[in-house]
């Protein structure tokens, strides 16, 4: 899947004749050993788990500044959630990646949810047809961590406190 390892592959095997291309190769750049033992700050698990308990704790605060915030964090979350399903469909579909294809990322970051953040706010039009999103993309949020481990894709364990901030936030746009 990438180039310059196959042209490498392919260059050391070819032959013109008798004589082969390549003669002797040199490694010009050799990798840094990878630490292993980086700040546990730094992960993404602790850091989008640190945003799920704030915006969890912020969701029940009175504060009518705190509330709007929460408002417009929700369209900023479904917004980006949904751009995300846009670029990996582009990707499965408008690409020939083939490493792109079957994601089932899809099952959190639907495209949909860049149309739902616009329709957040929106408490008097079209209200039923958002409690039904909400209702489903949290039942389907739900459903995707109980089978977490049978998927047959893995998915990276950072997106749970993010499917569980969908999940959260999608249930509290039904009570409101």
């Amino acid at each position: 899947m990438f180039l310059p390892d196959y042209l490498m592959k392919g260059l050391t095997n070819t032959k013109i004749g008798n004589t082969p291309i390549v003669l002797s190769s040199q490694n010009l750049y050799a990798p840094a050993s990878q630490n292993n033992n980086k700040n546990f700050i730094t992960h993404p698990e602790f850091i989008f788990s640190i945003l799920f308990l704030v915006i969890v704790m912020l969701s029940f605060s009175n504060n009518h500044l705190i509330q709007k915030f929460i408002s417009n964090f929700d369209g900023f979350l479904f917004f980006v959630t949904g751009l995300l399903g846009i670029l990996i469909l582009f990707m499965w579909f408008g690409t020939d990646h083939i490493m792109c294809r079957n994601n089932y990322n899809l099952l959190w970051a639907w495209p949909f949810h860049t149309i739902a953040a616009f329709c957040i706010n929106r408490v008097k039009e079209r209200k039923f047809i958002i409690e039904i999103y909400f209702k489903v993309a949290m039942l389907i949020n739900i459903l995707l961590l109980l089978s977490w481990f049978f998927l047959p894709q893995h998915l990276n364990i950072s997106v749970i406190p993010v499917i569980m901030l969908l999940i959260f936030r999608s249930g509290i746009r039904l009570r409101a």
